[in-house]
Parts: structure tokens; sequence; C-alpha cells
């Protein structure tokens, strides 16, 4: 799959390549995010606009590096983690194609995605039947909680993807960039400055909010 997603991409239309020795930074970087939203899956968005130039300019790939590395030393030396480390590998290697290794095109607006993490949730949903059967008491009683919890978590993230329009405002909310406050403005405006507004549309003021928006992305970039 890395051979592939290579041969497909060139170069030439991926704006940013990462060097070589800086990919290991980006790949952590996103390892560890997919890590944290499947043990807290809150504030899911379409773009989280985590480009291998965000993360390089910064030094939260190198904390995510080194936070890999002691982590995965003390699952290693760790008995009782151990019968999870196929598991935990699995999942990894599962998302090693779109981790920034090898670079992509998608990377212009985010290493991370949601749709990439679909191949790793099933060895993620292995290592936690097996978390349930090892660690709870009353193992169905704990099943059945979990999915119901999980469950609840789907039923309130359908209402992000219901239109263009929820899901624009929630994408700017996760990431505010410019470009995701524009298009959240234009979508409000196209949903609620007719005559007939569309149910989803705010109450309260929503022409305030469509310039807010705006706003918003020309104070961001003024190319806006």
């Amino acid at each position: 799959i890395l051979l592939i997603t290579r041969l497909i991409q060139s170069d030439r239309i991926i704006e940013y390549v990462t060097p070589w020795h800086l990919r290991p930074l980006v790949m952590a970087d996103a390892f560890l995010f997919y890590l944290s939203k499947f043990f807290f899956p809150f504030f899911l968005s379409l773009n989280y606009g985590r480009t291998p130039l965000s993360v390089i300019r910064g030094i939260t790939g190198w904390w995510c590096l080194i936070f890999l590395c002691v982590f995965f030393f003390l699952c290693y030396r760790s008995i009782v983690v151990r019968r999870w480390i196929s598991t935990m590998a699995l999942f990894f290697v599962a998302l090693l194609p779109t981790l920034g290794l090898i670079p992509f095109y998608y990377q212009k607006y985010s290493t991370v995605a949601d749709r990439f993490s679909y191949p790793a949730l099933l060895s993620a949903g292995v290592g936690l039947s097996i978390a349930v059967r090892f660690v709870a008491p009353n193992r169905r009683e704990s099943a059945w909680l979990l999915l119901a919890f999980l469950a609840l978590l789907s039923s309130r993230q359908l209402g992000n993807w219901k239109n263009d329009m929820t899901l624009a405002l929630q994408t700017a909310k996760i990431n505010p960039s410019a470009e995701n406050h524009f298009n959240a403005g234009r979508l409000l405006e196209q949903y609620c400055e007719r005559r007939s507004p569309h149910s989803d549309c705010p109450q309260a003021a929503p022409g305030d909010l469509i310039q807010s928006h705006y706003l918003e992305a020309v104070r961001i970039d003024s190319r806006f």
C-alpha cells in the first residue's frame, strides 16, 4: 500500500514534501492522535488541520515521538500489557500507509482524517474485547454498557453530519482555520439567508453569525 501510494501521488502534486529525517515526527504525531481519539472519541471533525508543516514548526512532534518510544518500551516490559502488543502492532500497521512516512496529497489539509483509521478500528475492537474479557468481572454487563456508550456518541456525531452546514460549523469549531470559517459563513448564508430558511439554521441572529465567521476568516488570512 505504501508503494502504491507513492507511485500514484508524485511529488509534483504534493505542495510540501516532508524531509525524510522529519517524517518520524509527523508519524508519531499522527499515530498518537489516532490513539487519543480511540480512547477519547470526542471533538471529531472533517478536517483537523494537522499538516506536516504545523507539526514540524512546533515541538509537539518531538514530544509525541519521545512519548511513543517510552510508551512502547513500557508496554513491552509489562507482562500485563504484553498480551495486547500484537493488537497494538496491527493497529499501527493498518495506519502506516497514511501516517506520513510516505507523503500523500491530503496532507495539504491534514495528515490525519477519520476515514484513514477505519481499517485500524478492527484491531482496536479486538483489543477492546480482550480488555473487557480480562479486566471487567461482569463481562456481559460491561460489554452492553460499553456498546450503549458508543451508540450514544455515534448518535451525537450524526447531528454534525446532518448536512453541509452543520458539518461546516463543526469543522470550523474544531479546526478554526480561515478556510473553514469562510466555508461555515458561506454555507450559513446559503442555508439561512433565503425566503424559507433551513430548519437547522440558528434561531438567534444568523446574520451576525455569518458575519462573525467571515470576519474571523479575514482576521486569520487577509486573502479571504
